[in-house]
């Protein structure tokens, strides 16, 4: 934007001409024919784009257009008309409006710039023009005013301001030398400080002079001419060396970028440059490097080579490489595999793997062996391998071969191949060993028994017998007497367990070989031991896991048949319930009967659920009954050394819960408590509910309301390191085969998955408190008592029953029949497409177990049905879940599945929906 000038306003050669125009405009108290002239005053005030104020020599305002009230945040002439103007004008312009006033009433027309503060506190910058308004008789009655609001020019040019001190001040403090020159005569017309500091002029030196008068480069009007040519047509040159001298007369290389600009309506020439000196002379010298490098390679008395770490190619060998072994560089780099291809067999598969190892590790390493030459010698080579490592992971490989075949021929076999291993031995984290079994003495240890026993190699060479003494006393003797009866004769190998300085105890497996001398006798022990504690681990992890599984699957199948017991006594007790006559401690004593089976069906549930063949019934319940049912079974679990006593809350509280997997989390809390009391104790099981606001105190809450139930103990407690890992799966602190750390974990997952959460405190020796909280329901309706006047449903239509377990179908099919049915029946899925055939027309429904032997289960005889008549009614019955069930053979649990056991009464109700669906 072009910038305001500050000179007077050109109008103001016509100011006599405005000075007539506003005398005519005089208000009616200073003239004749008052009621034109007001008129026309008014219209010019109401039309004017820009402010027109009269305004009293005090300052006070006589009149103003509404562009003027717009400027001052007025809503009408009456808010400001008579108040003095200079409270608006800010404190810094007051005095400066003042004197504009004064010169005005002294005849003077005056221009001035200032700030206002509206009566909305906004803030703007206003030019005013001001004349003095004369009467008839030439006296100055008021000040005439045009002002308009100039803050979008005022801030532009302060952010212009801003720019050019930024600007100067980056240009000044640059890292880089700078220099600005016009185009046209290439005078200099500024540098900064690092152009000072890089070239040596200052800048009263340089400035005003060209490059040419400073010297800078030597006199060629015609390249200097091509130079700018190229500037011009370009418009900017990058990254171009020149030999420039600097004021001590040194020539120097600067690296220049060149920019084509405009400065002031001047194209002038932008120019950065960076001193290259030092690296224009490192390449130099690095080149001159190289070539002498080159000139060494070929001179070493062996092959330098580099080669590519993943793959092995060689990507360089010297010269020398050819002489030595006959065959041509090309060959070396050409071929992927030249190298292993060429080792001696014998020596290739050690060589691979002691190579492949030192790479993994990252290495550096030097190795001898032999290769076969072209012309069939064998060679031996001393590799001395660097391993290049760029991100982390290893990239090139760098070597020299010496030819050492000389050498080898003259030592001895065994102490180069006891070299060799040692080699390996120092570079991994096994315990390699040589003993002197007729001197009894230590000959050699790897670093690595450091690491494992947690001693000292020196302690070891110091007292051989020191790592037996290392030994857990429990594996002590049968190892000592191993070593003392097997090394020598090859068959140790041993698996103990030794107790490390810090009382860690560790797991090693123990081998031993001979090496015999020319005659037989053993020479040598040679020995390696590994820690193998985490295999032990997982070993044992893994058969705790097989034992689980295989008391899962037994638990599965005894729910199941045992499922079908109950099922014939819930339906037999109904049965007997429907009798007549019948006294009332009879009727009493079924009750009974019937509540102890829906008893034991909870703990099929639960021995279902251990077997994964259950999955979570969540309903609605009453926490206290859940404690309050499941108390005797733990004071059974805990055992009579630990009292326990029940803290229930006086009101019911309701859940949706699973009561199996709530009995199985109590269970597993009491049994963890009872192992942190060997000595008996205390063990208070609490109930209550809370309401959990917006800022919960733990990070898996929510808010809302909760019922919670705490058990806590007066064990040993839980030490501070451990607190964090106690709900890890397989993690204990109990000594192994006391625990598989899988209790804590299930109740963590069992409440989480029923939308709770579980919260601990414990101090080592005070005991441990876990409290568990579940979402609160509203509470349970009360359901029909049994043996009530509820209706039971029945009907006349034909059923086919196919049932397997003899008990279970005739209590079912005595059901049916008392309630009008026809039944005909089948003890399995072979026997029950033999009764199809015979009775096919008049079956309206299938009842059938799910799983059956012969080979028919109940959801193939369904599919086979369902292939003779589309649209057959099924109702599968089965000892496992529904959710089992509905995986096994799609059925949905209320509509076409009854899960064992279950009551005369759901039986009648699901077929009769069945068959009127």
């Amino acid at each position: 934007m072009p910038r305001r000038r500050s000179s007077p306003d050109p109008s103001a050669a016509r100011r006599p001409a405005r000075r007539e125009s506003a005398a005519a405009l005089v208000p009616p108290a200073f003239g004749r024919d008052s009621v034109a002239r007001e008129a026309w005053l008014r219209v010019i005030l109401e039309t004017e784009p820009e402010c027109v104020k009269l305004m009293a020599a005090d300052g006070s305002l006589l009149d103003m257009n509404p562009a003027g009230l717009r400027m001052v945040e007025a809503e009408s002439i009456e808010q400001v008309r008579g108040r003095s103007v200079y409270p608006l004008v800010v404190e810094a312009h007051r005095a400066a409006v003042r004197e504009l006033t004064a010169r005005v009433f002294r005849g003077e027309s005056a221009r001035l710039e200032f700030e206002i503060v509206g009566l909305k506190g906004g803030r703007r910058w206003l030019e005013t023009h001001a004349t003095p308004l004369r009467d008839a008789e030439g006296r100055v009655v008021a000040l005439l005013g045009i002002t308009r609001d100039v803050s979008d020019r005022k801030a532009a040019e302060e952010r212009l301001r801003r720019s050019e001190r930024t600007f100067a001040a980056l240009f000044d403090k640059a890292a880089f030398a700078a220099a600005l020159w016009r185009l046209a005569d290439g005078v200099i017309l500024n540098v900064n400080e690092a152009w000072e500091r890089a070239f040596g002029f200052g800048r009263e030196e340089a400035v005003g002079r060209t490059g040419l008068e400073l010297g800078l480069y030597p006199p060629d009007p015609d390249g200097y001419r091509a130079f700018l040519a190229e500037l011009e047509r370009e418009g900017r040159i990058r990254e171009r060396e020149f030999d420039l001298r600097v004021k001590s007369g040194e020539r120097r290389t600067f690296s220049v970028n060149l920019d084509v600009i405009e400065v002031g309506g001047e194209r002038c020439g932008l120019a950065t440059a960076l001193d290259v000196t030092e690296r224009r002379r490192t390449l130099d010298a690095l080149r001159r490097s190289q070539e002498q490098l080159a000139a060494l390679v070929d001179s070493v008395d062996g092959i330098v080579w580099e080669a590519d770490a993943a793959t092995w190619r060689f990507t360089f060998v010297s010269p020398k490489a050819e002489r030595l072994l006959g065959y041509p560089v090309a060959r070396w780099t050409e071929e992927p595999d030249f190298w292993v291809r060429h080792v001696h067999p014998d020596d290739r598969d050690w060589a691979v793997r002691f190579c492949t190892s030192c790479v993994a590790e990252k290495r550096d390493h030097e190795f001898e062996y032999r290769m076969i030459a072209a012309d069939g010698r064998i060679v031996w080579l001393h590799d001395i391998v660097t391993v290049v490592v760029e991100g982390g992971r290893p990239v090139k490989l760098r070597g020299l071969m010496v030819d050492v075949t000389e050498r080898r021929r003259a030592e001895d076999a065994l102490r180069a191949s006891e070299e060799r291993f040692r080699e390996l031995a120092e570079t991994i984290d096994d315990v390699f060993w040589i003993q002197d079994p007729r001197a009894g003495k230590l000959l050699y240890v790897s670093p690595g028994y450091e690491r494992v026993w947690g001693r000292s190699c020196r302690s070891l060479y110091d007292a051989p017998g020191s790592w037996l003494e290392a030994v857990h006393p429990e594996d002590r003797e049968r190892v000592a007497r191993a070593a003392a009866a097997r090394q020598a004769a090859g068959l140790y190998d041993e698996e103990y367990r030794i107790v490390r300085p810090d009382g860690r105890v560790r797991w090693v497996r123990d081998r031993a070989f001979p090496v015999r001398n020319a005659a037989g006798e053993v020479e040598r022990i040679v020995g390696v031991a590994r820690d193998i504690t985490e295999r032990r681990q997982l070993e044992e992890q893994l058969r705790q896991a097989q034992r689980l599984e295989a008391i899962g699957q037994l638990a599965g199948g005894v729910a199941h048949d045992f499922n079908n017991i109950l099922t014939s006594i819930l339906m037999e007790a109904e049965l007997a319930a429907e009798a007549d006559g019948l006294p009332g401690e009879v009727r009493e004593s079924l009750a009974q009967i019937r509540t102890a089976a829906e008893r034991a069906a909870g703990l099929t549930r639960q021995l279902l659920l251990f077997s994964r063949r259950q999955v979570l019934q969540p309903r609605v319940l009453d926490l206290n009954e859940v404690v309050a049912g499941v108390a005797k079974l733990l004071q059974r679990i805990i055992g009579e050394d630990i009292r326990l006593q029940l803290d229930l809350h006086p009101g019911p509280l309701w859940t949706r819960a699973d009561v199996g997997t709530l009995d199985q989390v109590l269970m597993n809390l009491a049994v963890n408590a009872r192992d942190a009391m060997p000595e008996g104790g205390r063990l208070f099981v609490e109930t209550g509910a809370e309401q959990v606001g917006e800022r919960p105190r733990h990070p898996e809450a929510r808010p809302g309301a909760y019922v919670w139930v705490r058990v806590r103990d007066t064990g040993v407690g839980i030490p501070r390191e451990v607190l964090p890992r106690i709900f890890e799966p397989f993690f204990t602190t109990k000594e192994p085969g006391k625990g598989t750390g899988l209790g804590l974990a299930m109740v963590y997952g069992v409440v989480r998955q029923q939308h709770g959460w579980v919260e601990v405190e414990s101090e080592p020796g005070r005991g441990a408190t876990f409290q568990v909280f579940l979402p609160a329901a509203p509470a349970l309706a009360d359901e029909a008592p049994v043996g009530g006047e509820r209706r039971v449903p029945g009907g006349s239509e034909t059923v086919l029953l196919v049932e397997d377990d003899a008990a279970v179908r005739q209590v079912t099919r005595t059901v049916l029949a008392r309630h009008g049915y026809r039944v005909v029946e089948a003890g399995s899925g072979v026997e029950a497409l033999e009764v199809w055939r015979a009775h096919r027309e008049r079956v309206a429904l299938v009842v059938t177990d799910l799983v059956m032997p012969g080979g028919v289960s109940g959801h193939e005889l369904a599919r086979r049905l369902r292939a003779e008549r589309p649209g057959l009614k099924v109702i599968f019955m089965s000892g496992y879940s529904a959710a089992v069930a509905e995986r096994e053979a799609g059925v949905r649990d209320g509509e076409n599945f009854l899960q064992k056991p279950f009551p005369a009464e759901r039986l009648l109700e699901t077929v009769r929906r069945c068959l009127d669906a």
